[in-house]
């Protein structure tokens, strides 16, 4: 990492960018004049052969007629001899690799003075042909062109060998370089995992794994680095092994979310694992209703777009009645009323709690106001049920 941000300053403080500007400026206006005396060598050129290719034209069809004919046979040849002869050399000249030379240079110079371990940034690139050579699209980018990853391994290394050599020993004699270190290692822990997720968005499953697989071997109970890890196995399982550890980090991720209830996802995706393996129905519903339970919770009470899919899971293990309202609806006679309290701790249920409140069986019996207005009420007259509107 220092590496790659005291290349990306050494751009700055080189002043890259406008050196690049300011070449291009030079380069466009020497290229137009190159194009312009390019168009005066053709034209000379293209008049003195057709002249010459007309009079051998008139030699071998004599008289006027010839002479007519060797004239186009002059102008078509003599067009195509200059076109090869009088190149116009407009390509840009790809300046880049000086800039990325003195890049690499005064990076690993800063890096070298802040005592870290230079020797780490080969790595850097070994690492990146590792990840093109799983998923060729990676090499489609500037940064992992294998040219470009070739040329600054071959000068990095060059300047380890080579100028920066002595430094790097008398550094080790001394008071030694850093290679990495707790904190570090925890900052990498969550880089890697929001890159492993990233990667899954663009179907980059091979790097997404890897990521994902580093970022739970740094810290192991990231509740959202195993959920993912386990999406990725899962997408891409092909045998039962396969689907078995996507399984298992699904359940690392239920266990390390635990109390807080964060995530929903892991919950369906073990339900859907039992319903695969014929797992018990009971566990199969309960992680059902927890998924759609914990949803609403972090999301303002809406229920998750695949409730018909959900629905078609509960059929299968038995369970045709169990229905979930969302919490913006006004409670009515047909609809279960969310249960609410208006007494004791504010504070928000833990995800056991919600769980717990989701998958119970028990029928919310009326409260003691309810009860109390219902007995006062007069006899033949009922008053009207009162809405309870879901917060």
């Amino acid at each position: 990492m220092a590496y790659v941000l005291g290349h990306e300053i050494a751009h700055v403080e080189k002043n890259h960018f406008y050196e690049a500007l300011r070449m291009g400026v030079i380069e466009d206006a020497l290229n137009k004049e190159k194009e312009e005396i390019v168009e005066k060598k053709r034209a000379i050129f293209t008049a003195a052969a057709g002249a010459a290719t007309a009079g051998i034209g008139g030699g071998v069809a004599n008289g006027l007629l010839g002479a007519v004919i060797g004239g186009a046979v002059g102008l078509g040849s003599s067009a195509f001899l200059s076109k090869l002869i009088f190149r116009d050399h407009t390509t840009v000249t790809e300046w880049p690799d000086l800039f990325e030379n003195d890049a690499d240079q005064t990076s690993l110079g800063y890096i070298l003075d802040q005592n870290y371990d230079v020797r780490e940034a080969p790595k850097l690139y070994a690492r990146m042909e590792n990840e093109a050579s799983h998923d060729p699209r990676i090499g489609l980018g500037f940064i992992a062109q294998a040219s470009r990853m070739k040329a600054r391994n071959a000068k990095i290394n060059e300047l380890l060998s080579g100028t920066l050599k002595p430094q790097i020993e008398a550094k080790l004699k001394g008071a030694g370089l850093t290679g990495s270190s707790g904190e570090f290692n925890l900052i990498m822990a969550t880089l890697k995992r929001d890159n492993g997720i990233i990667a899954i968005d663009y179907d980059l499953f091979a790097m997404a794994r890897d990521n994902l697989e580093e970022a739970v071997s740094l810290r192991t109970d990231d509740a959202r680095a195993q959920l993912y890890l386990g999406k990725v196995i899962s997408l891409t399982a092909r045998n039962d092994e396969d689907r078995q550890l996507a399984e298992e980090h699904f359940m690392k991720a239920i266990q390390y979310d635990q109390t807080r209830g964060a995530y929903p996802d892991p919950h369906l995706e073990h339900a859907i694992h039992l319903l695969g393996t014929n797992g018990d129905k009971t566990e199969i519903r309960n992680e059902l209703e927890s998924y759609v339970a914990l949803y609403q919770r972090q999301h303002g009470g809406f229920l998750p777009n695949n409730m018909a899919v959900l629905y078609d899971y509960l059929n299968l293990v038995g369970e045709p009645n169990w229905y979930a309202a969302p919490a913006e609806v006004i409670s009515t006679r047909n609809v279960e009323p969310l249960r609410t309290s208006t007494s004791g701790s504010a504070t928000a249920l833990t995800g056991p709690e919600v769980i717990a409140v989701a998958t119970s069986t028990n029928t919310p019996q009326p409260n003691a106001d309810a009860q109390q207005a219902s007995a006062a009420a007069p006899a033949g007259k009922s008053k009207s049920p009162k809405k309870t509107i879901a917060k």
